[in-house]
């Protein structure tokens, strides 16, 4: 376990950097169009599958796969109909 200064230390770290991701998500939405933007939003799938992978060894069941893999492939639709 790591000692109290060092958790307070990543914790800081975790706010500001998800500080800054919703602000530049936001700085996003509110510049480029929505429909375009918003499928990026879902790579927040691959990071947190990554994290739990690398942090928890955790791998995802074939369930959250599955609908990873359609939000996948309805963004990738979005895309290429928007173009």
């Amino acid at each position: 376990m790591p000692a109290p200064s060092t958790a307070s230390a990543w914790l800081l770290v975790n706010g500001l950097l998800n500080a800054g991701a919703h602000f530049l998500m936001i700085e996003a939405l509110r510049l480029g169009d929505a429909g375009l933007v918003s499928p990026f939003r879902y790579t927040a799938i691959l990071w947190a599958t990554i994290a739990g992978v690398l942090v928890w060894q955790e791998v995802p069941g074939a369930m959250t796969m599955i609908g990873a893999a359609l939000l996948v492939v309805s963004g990738i639709l979005i895309i290429r109909r928007g173009s």
